[in-house]
């Protein structure tokens, strides 16, 4: 009978659950605080870092019966994360399995730990973040790489003196050499902008430079700065191919220098499934032949192939109800207008009677506008031959400016201005742009909010239409 109890006690263990290792992770706010928090209506979050780049992993918070707001993240993995307050502020965390610990969000004074990882998480407080200042922004090439390794070093020194165990020294280290790399592509996406300087664009020792400071390593996918400097990396090196004819080529040619570049399965396949989103979000589904394919071969996560399935499953819904709309919402009549175009000469709505119109309400100070013109310009190329005409209508106040830019930019279809008169835009409650619209032969509106240039489901409106 003993050696029976005895041998019942050691099996015991395979048939009970092993309970879930948590993470508490308890917000204290005063009550001014706790009031931002309601007046937003925002729960305090969590982003976790180095999760699904097309649809981050996040958790809300909680409250309690008092009101106070607290996290229980089950079976968390080690990692950093992003603590969100709304009105409050944010404040990069590490988080460990099991740990419990107090965050007590202190106005213009960031966020203090208490518990479990506290050393950790008050270093993390006054860490450096990720972003660029005004300082480093009016340095030349050669004076920001002397920065940026000052910097670097300021850094891990000041880590280094703060003690905090040699595990997370190490991997703190590898996030401040990727935090500060990271720096490069801010700079040559913002520099040019910040000092006035449109034609500036990186040296290629800068873009050399700031290259080899990614090294490839999977291990380090955990990391965001990790995901965001291999970006810089396609961004400094990847090149339109000559003959680039849609966006179609471009994604292509974006994944084969993805394959070419990187050896990583893990980063190989959250890029080539956000370059493959990205383009379906733009441009829909039509020009897809060439990349899906490499989708399916390179992309097995199976919540980012459900994400990319969803998509296409909505897209598909979202053309069948333009096309359904149309159909339903009867005549209505487009405002008439009368604007004049780069020689003065006036020309109103009546003057296009018998033909489509698709209007581009826009200004040469509107970047989002600025990016759909090679789009438009691609479109007005491929339609020419058909009943439709482009019309383009400004409203820049400086005239001479949109002048110069329809000049040097060459821009095709009819370019017009509206001056002061801003009737058409009111009557169609224009208030940000671009905005594109479709006008049928008889003069009524198709659509008063149609499809961008640079998707797709505008050519699928067009062939929609009959006789055009």
């Amino acid at each position: 009978m003993k050696k029976l109890i005895i041998l019942c006690l050691l099996c015991l263990p395979l048939f009970v659950t092993a309970r879930p290792v948590i993470t508490v992770i308890s917000l204290k706010l005063t009550e001014v605080e706790k009031g931002y928090v309601e007046e937003s209506g925002r729960k305090p979050r969590i982003e976790f870092s180095g999760s699904n780049s097309l649809e981050p992993e996040l958790l809300e918070a909680q409250q309690d019966q008092e009101g106070n707001w607290y996290f229980l993240i089950p079976n968390p993995r080690e990692q950093y994360a992003k603590l969100t307050v709304w009105g409050n502020g944010q404040a990069t965390i590490f988080i460990t399995p099991g740990m419990e610990t107090e965050v007590f969000v202190l106005p213009d004074k960031g966020f203090r730990y208490k518990g479990d990882g506290s050393a950790i998480n008050n270093y993390l407080n006054t860490a450096p973040l990720c972003g660029i200042s005004s300082e480093e922004l009016q340095c030349d090439e050669e004076e920001f790489i002397e920065a940026y390794e000052k910097g670097l070093k300021i850094a891990c020194q000041k880590m280094t003196e703060a003690k905090l165990g040699k595990h997370f020294t190490k991997i703190e280290e590898q996030r401040l050499q990727l935090l500060f790399a990271c720096k490069f592509g801010m700079y040559a996406s913002i520099f040019g902008e910040v000092n006035k300087k449109e034609s500036y664009t990186p040296s290629q020792h800068f873009k050399e430079y700031a290259t080899r400071l990614f090294h490839e390593n999977d291990e380090l996918m955990f990391l965001d700065e990790y995901w965001r400097l291999a970006w810089d990396v396609v961004t400094f090196n990847w090149q339109a191919p000559v003959n680039i004819q849609n966006r179609e080529d471009e994604t292509f040619s974006k994944i084969n220098f993805v394959l070419d570049r990187f050896k990583g399965e893990k980063l190989r396949e959250q890029m080539i499934a956000s370059f493959v989103t990205t383009h379906i979000r733009n441009a829909g589904l039509k020009d897809t032949a060439r990349i899906e394919p490499l989708f399916r071969q390179y992309v097995k996560n199976p919540k980012i192939v459900k994400i990319h399935n969803d998509l296409c499953s909505q897209l598909t819904s979202d053309t069948d109800k333009i096309l359904k709309k149309l159909e339903q919402q009867g005549v209505k009549k487009c405002p008439s207008f009368k604007f004049k175009d780069i020689n003065g000469k006036e020309v109103a709505l009546e003057d296009f009677k018998g033909k489509y119109v698709y209007i581009d309400c826009w200004a040469t100070w509107c970047g989002p506008c600025k990016k759909e013109l090679p789009y438009l310009g691609k479109l007005e190329e491929k339609y020419k031959d058909r009943n439709i005409v482009f019309v383009s209508i400004s409203s820049d106040k400086d005239v001479a400016a949109w002048k110069k830019m329809v000049k040097m930019d060459k821009l095709g279809g009819v370019q017009l201005n509206i001056g002061t008169d801003r009737t058409f835009h009111n009557a169609l409650k224009i208030s940000s742009i671009p905005r594109f619209m479709l006008i049928d032969p008889e003069g009524n509106l198709v659509s008063d909010n149609a499809p961008r240039p640079s998707n797709s489901q505008i050519e699928i409106l067009f062939d929609s239409m009959k006789g055009l």
